[in-house]
């Protein structure tokens, strides 16, 4: 009897602790934003989003009313002037800068942790 209530309470701990790894609690929100195309100087594409801007100025640092970005990390074949996408952004950081010297109006960058098709 003793042992019954050993196995079901070791295999109960078991299962919660396996649950709650399981959830992940560090999900990035995904936005909705439309593919600009690729800037003058660095030739790197521009995003545009479309809803939610207070969230992502939180995120990016930039102005509550900033809907343009310049998009690194954008997965080539999501390169399509005009196509919706969804995306998981994160601030840029100083490991993903890159050494090209922009002569034209320069946007804030956002890192895309992952992109998909709207």
């Amino acid at each position: 009897m003793r042992s019954g209530i050993c196995k079901s309470l070791i295999t109960g701990i078991i299962c919660l602790i396996t649950s709650s790894c399981s959830k992940n609690g560090n999900t990035n929100p995904t936005f909705e934003a439309i593919v600009l195309g690729p800037g003058y100087d660095c030739n790197q594409y521009g995003i545009k989003f479309t809803s939610r801007l207070d969230e992502i100025s939180a995120i990016t640092g930039g102005q509550p009313n900033d809907s343009i970005y310049a998009a690194d990390n954008l997965p080539e074949k999501l390169q399509v002037r005009g196509l919706k996408i969804r995306v998981a952004i994160r601030r840029i950081n100083g490991n993903d800068l890159d050494r090209c010297i922009t002569f034209n109006l320069s946007y804030l960058s956002v890192y895309i942790l992952s992109a998909s098709r709207e």
